[in-house]
C-alpha cells in the first residue's frame, strides 16, 4: 500500500512525499507544514549542520534541518544576484562534509538518527549544487559508498528505503536546470563497483522471495530503471549497461515472481526492466526471458490483463499499455509461444497480426520519452537570454496543467460520453511512465549557464568548463522488436464476427476469459503447494475449447455454415489463407462421413473453394469416383451437389 501510494503521488507531482519511520516532529518545524519555510530559515538550519548552537548536538541540528526543509531539497539553493547574498553552494557542500564526518559509528547509530541522516542527505543532493558534490567533493562517493553498504547489512527495511532513495536521487537529477554530463559522471561513479551491485541485488532478490519490503523493493527498481530503462539508460555508461543487464538478467525467475505482485507499482517497474532486457539484451538473454515467460506463468495473466482491462482508469490502462507490450515481446520470433497462441485463440482472430490494415481509432504509444539527443543538441547550439528561457518553463508548467486539467475531465465524464474515452487514451502516455518523468518541468533540463562576478551569461556550462567535450549519449539498441499488427488484433478481439473463418462474440470471449482464469488460479496454488520446490508452468499441455461452437460445423479452421451463406450472400472477399488444405479437408470429410447432409455440405463447400481457388488448389484427380458416384446417387440433394461440383 505505501510502495503504490508513494508512487502515485510521486506521479502526480507531489515531490515533497516521502516515507519515515517515525512521525514528523512538528515541533521543529519553524513554519506550518502546508506552505514552505522561509529563505532564512532554510538557510539557517543548513548552516546549523556544520555548527550546531550551544546546546544542540548533530542529531538534533539533522532532524531539525530535515523538519524545515523540504524532501525535494532546498528552495533556495542557488546564489541571487545581489549585493551581500550568501554563497549557496558553498553553504550545501559544507553540510555534506559536515553529514560525512561527524556521521558517527555507522554500525552502533540508533536506526532512528541514521534514517535522519539519509533523509538530510537526500534533501541536500536533490539540490543541484549537493548532485555535483558527489563526483567534486573530496571523499564524498567512498564516505556514501560505504554508509549505504553498511546501512543495507543492517537489514532494516525503513533504513533500506532511506538508503535507496537517496541513491536514486543521485542517480537522477531531482532539480531543475541540470546538465546531462553531471548525470554521467555521477551514474558512472554509483555502478563503477560490481560487489555494491551484487550485494543490492542479493538483497532485493530475498525480499522478493520471501514476499516482503515492498518499499525496499520499489526503491531498487527505480534504481534500476534510471540505469536500464529508456529514456534514462541513454546516460548510462554501454559498458556498466550490460554488466548491469546481465545481472538483473541471471535473476530472471526473480523478475517474474514481481508480475505476481499485488503492487501496481511494483508490476509496472517489472515489466519496465523486462522490456529493456528482451530489447536491449543478447539474443541469448531475450530468449531465455521468452521462455521463462512460459515456465513462470507470466504470459497467460498479463494476456488476460492485455485483452479484458476494460477502463477509464488509468491505473487499469497502465497495467494494460504494460500487458500488451510484454505479450508483443514474448511472442516475437518464438515457437512454441505462438503454437500456445494458436491452441488459446481461433486462427480467425490471429490472422489480424499479419494484416496491414491500420486501426480505425488511432491508437498511441503511451510511453513518453525525452529525447536526449535533442536535448545535448540544443544545450550546443542554443543561445538565448533569461528572459526566453523564463518564458520556457512558463509555457512548459502550463502545459503540464493543461494536460492533468484534460485528465481529471476525462474522469469525471466518462460514463456521460465516448469522446471522453478517446481524450482518455490520448493522455494515457503518462500513465505508463516512471514517476520521476512525470515532474512536469523539473524533467526538462534547460541550459547550464555560467555566470561570472563581471560578466552576464556566456554560453553552456558543459561548454565552458575547462574545453569538456560534447556529450555522447549511449545509442539504444533493439534486438527485439515485433512486427506484428497488434494494435489492429486488440481492436478487432473487442469486436464480434460472423464469418467462415471466425466467430467471435461475448460468450466466446467469456469462454477464454474463464479458461485464462482457472488455470492461473491453478497453477498459483500448485506453487504454493510445492512450498520451496521449483515448478514450470506445463504450457503444452493448455488448450482453450470453446463449447459453444459445438454445434457448428467445423472442418479445418472453416465454419461451413457461415461459408456458404457467404458464398449466397456474394461480393465478400475470400477469407481462406492455406486454400489447398482446406480443400483436401473437406474431400478426406467427404469421403469418410456416411451422413448424406454432412456429404453434401462438403460438396457444396468444395464447390466454392475450387471455384475461387483452383489456381492454388491445382487439378482434381478424382473426376472419375465423382462420376461414378453421381451414376449411384439415389438422392435428389446430393445428386443436385455432384452436379454443381
Amino acid at each position: 500500500l505505501l510502495a503504490s501510494l508513494l508512487d502515485g503521488a510521486r506521479a502526480a507531482g507531489n515531490p515533497d512525499v516521502h516515507v519515515r519511520m517515525s512521525p514528523l516532529e512538528r515541533g521543529k518545524r519553524l513554519g506550518p507544514l502546508d506552505l514552505p519555510c522561509h529563505e532564512e530559515i532554510e538557510s539557517s538550519s543548513l548552516k546549523f549542520l556544520t555548527t550546531q548552537p550551544v546546546g544542540w548536538d548533530f542529531a538534533q541540528a539533522v532532524s531539525r534541518f530535515n523538519a524545515n526543509v523540504s524532501y525535494s531539497g532546498l528552495l533556495h539553493a542557488t546564489t541571487q544576484e545581489h549585493l551581500f547574498a550568501e554563497n549557496k553552494e558553498k553553504l550545501i557542500s559544507a553540510g555534506i562534509s559536515s553529514l560525512i564526518s561527524k556521521e558517527g559509528d555507522q554500525e552502533s547509530i540508533p536506526l532512528l538518527e541514521l534514517e535522519q541522516q539519509f533523509h538530510a542527505l537526500r534533501r541536500l543532493v536533490a539540490s543541484k549544487a549537493g548532485f555535483s558534490c558527489f563526483t567534486t567533493l573530496p571523499g564524498f562517493r567512498e564516505k556514501v559508498g560505504w554508509k549505504v553498504a553498511k546501512a543495507l547489512k543492517r537489514n532494516d527495511d525503513g533504513i533500506s528505503h532511506a538508503a535507496i532513495d537517496m541513491l536514486c536521487a543521485l542517480m537522477e537529477p531531482m532539480h531543475q536546470d541540470y546538465d546531462l554530463r553531471q548525470e554521467q559522471l555521477n551514474k558512472s561513479s554509483l555502478l563503477s563497483s560490481e560487489k555494491f551491485l551484487d550485494g543490492l541485488l542479493d538483497m532485493w532478490t530475498g525480499l522478493v522471495v520471501r514476499q516482503a519490503g515492498a518499499l525496499v523493493v520499489a526503491g531498487v527498481l527505480d534504481f534500476l530503471t534510471f540505469s536500464l530503462c529508456s529514456p534514462y539508460s541513454e546516460t548510462t555508461d554501454g559498458k556498466q549497461f550490460d554488466t548491469l543487464l546481465e545481472k538483473v538478467a541471471g535473476r530472471g525467475r526473480t523478475l517474474f515472481r514481481l508480475f505476481q505482485h499485488p503492487s501496481m507499482t511494483i508490476v509496472k517497474g517489472a515489466g519496465l526492466i523486462m522490456k529493456a532486457i528482451i530489447e536491449e539484451g543478447e539474443e541469448e538473454i531475450g530468449a531465455r526471458m521468452q521462455q521463462l515467460a512460459l515456465a513462470e506463468g507470466a504470459l497467460p495473466q498479463h494476456l488476460l490483463t492485455a485483452l479484458y482491462t476494460q477502463s477509464a482508469d488509468g491505473r487499469f490502462l497502465t497495467n494494460r499499455q504494460l500487458s500488451r507490450h510484454l505479450v508483443g515481446l514474448w511472442t516475437t520470433s518464438t515457437a512454441p509461444t505462438m503454437e500456445l497462441m494458436k491452441r488459446i485463440l481461433p486462427a480467425g482472430l490471429l490472422t489480424f497480426l499479419e494484416s496491414e490494415d491500420t486501426v480505425p481509432n488511432d491508437d498511441i504509444d503511451r510511453l513518453n520519452t525525452r529525447d536526449n539527443l535533442k536535448l545535448a543538441m540544443e544545450a550546443d547550439k542554443k543561445d538565448s537570454n533569461a528572459v526566453l528561457l523564463a518564458a520556457g518553463k512558463g509555457l512548459a508548467t502550463a502545459k503540464v496543467a493543461a494536460l492533468a486539467t484534460a485528465e481529471l475531465v476525462t474522469e469525471k465524464t466518462y460514463v456521460y460520453t465516448d469522446q471522453a474515452k478517446k481524450i482518455a487514451e490520448k493522455h494515457m502516455e503518462l500513465a505508463l511512465t516512471h514517476w520521476r518523468q512525470r515532474m512536469g518541468s523539473n524533467w526538462q533540463p534547460s541550459i547550464n549557464w555560467v555566470r561570472s562576478d563581471t560578466s552576464p551569461s556566456t554560453g553552456p556550462a558543459w561548454l565552458s568548463k575547462n574545453n569538456e567535450r560534447p556529450i555522447v549519449l549511449r545509442k539504444r539498441r533493439e534486438h527485439v522488436k515485433s512486427t506484428a499488427n497488434w494494435l489492429l488484433f486488440y481492436y478487432h478481439f473487442n469486436k464480434d464476427h460472423s464469418k467462415s473463418n471466425l466467430i467471435w462474440n461475448y460468450k466466446t470471449r467469456e469462454e477464454l476469459r474463464e479458461g485464462l482464469e482457472s488455470e492461473i488460479a491453478a497453477f498459483k496454488q500448485a506453487r504454493e503447494l510445492s512450498g520451496k520446490a521449483m515448478i514450470s508452468w506445463n504450457h503444452t499441455e493448455f488448450r482453450v475449447d470453446y463449447n459453444s461452437l459445438g454445434e457448428e460445423i467445423r472442418i479445418g479452421d472453416y465454419f461451413l455454415r457461415l461459408l456458404l451463406e457467404e458464398d449466397q450472400m456474394g461480393g465478400q472477399e475470400s477469407v481462406i489463407t492455406d486454400s489447398s488444405t482446406f480443400f483436401n479437408d473437406l474431400y478426406h470429410r467427404f469421403l469418410l462421413t456416411p451422413k448424406v447432409e454432412m456429404k453434401c455440405l462438403c460438396l457444396q463447400a468444395m464447390a466454392i473453394v475450387y471455384g475461387r481457388h483452383w489456381e492454388d488448389i491445382g487439378p482434381f484427380h478424382d473426376t472419375r469416383y465423382i462420376l461414378a458416384m453421381l451414376d449411384r446417387s439415389v438422392d435428389r440433394q446430393e445428386r443436385d451437389r455432384l452436379v454443381l461440383f
